[in-house]
């Protein structure tokens, strides 16, 4: 997963501009704000994230991280309003969405799954919720392990994907890692690695495993039991990581040619996001499947 982050770092255009195609059209913001679960109770799929809550007492602190920008979380138990943060690194774009079309939403918080421990060294966080976000990760396995970091003992990480996102997608943008439950396993693969999880959380996390409803999304309730060993969170790794892509990152950038490139790649998520409103769901379902055919 060495070369994850540079990948991820490609599919940050597509992801704005994906956001950017919703929320500029006043219909698609208002379906997505009115479908949020803004303003009512937690509701997790196949978890009691209220009960849980309630029975810690005082005010526990809650991430839901990768949230971009549905809302889907719910922000209060028995109506009252929970200590959630909404926490995702492309944050600073999505701010300045919500600026421009939507002022009254509640910001997101800048921070990184793959380094959440140094956002949140307390080790003071109550639930950590991921959903639909794990695989488009850079790094998900590190990941996992950021989360259950910054959990107490006895926090929970819950985790909810649709199956195997990665391979639907062609792996392109954001879509580098699958998930899925094999044999009463979590499993997180691609075509080059495959990790078991509950192997490798042994001896620090519990893991509970569902599916909900079509088209059988995967659940996993994973309880911390223990720290997470310190060979697993690699900070020294992570500066040089950083480093080397930041460097990276500004020689890719120099030259006018790069910039009109950049500029016009941009431009063309724009224009494609926008115009695939106009097709229904089963028109571009049929063009994936006719993609996935070409590439293989």
């Amino acid at each position: 997963m060495n070369n994850g982050l540079f990948k991820w770092m490609d599919g940050i255009d597509y992801e704005v501009a994906f956001w950017k195609s919703i929320f500029r059209i006043k219909d698609g913001r208002e379906w997505i704000l009115n479908d949020s679960t803004l303003g009512k109770d937690i509701n997790l799929h196949n978890f009691n994230a209220a009960s849980f809550l309630k029975s810690l007492g005082g005010e526990p602190l809650t991430l839901d991280v990768g949230c971009g920008m549905s809302y889907y979380t719910g922000n209060k138990i028995d109506g009252k309003e929970i200590n959630i943060q909404y926490v995702d690194p492309l944050a600073f774009h999505y701010n300045e969405i919500l600026d421009k079309y939507a002022q009254n939403a509640p910001r997101i918080t800048f921070g990184m799954l793959e380094y959440l421990s140094a956002f949140y060294p307390e080790k003071n966080v109550s639930l950590v919720i991921i959903q639909n976000a794990l695989d488009h990760s850079a790094n998900p396995l590190k990941g996992i392990y950021e989360s259950l970091a910054v959990l107490h003992i006895g926090g929970v990480l819950y985790l909810k994907h649709y199956p195997n996102e990665a391979e639907k997608e062609m792996y392109r943008g954001f879509h580098q890692f699958n998930i899925d439950i094999r044999e009463g396993k979590l499993v997180l693969w691609n075509r080059e690695e495959t990790f078991d999880l509950n192997e490798l959380l042994k001896g620090y996390a519990e893991i509970e495993l569902s599916r909900y409803d079509s088209p059988n999304e995967v659940i996993a309730v994973i309880r911390k039991t223990a720290e997470v060993p310190s060979s697993m969170l690699t900070p020294q790794e992570d500066i040089a990581t950083l480093c080397s892509q930041l460097l990276v990152q500004t020689k890719e950038n120099r030259g006018l040619f790069r910039a009109i490139k950049k500029e016009m790649r941009r431009r063309y998520y724009n224009f494609v996001l926008y115009a695939v409103k106009f097709i229904n769901s089963e028109t571009r379902e049929r063009i994936k499947s006719w993609m996935r055919k070409l590439k293989h």
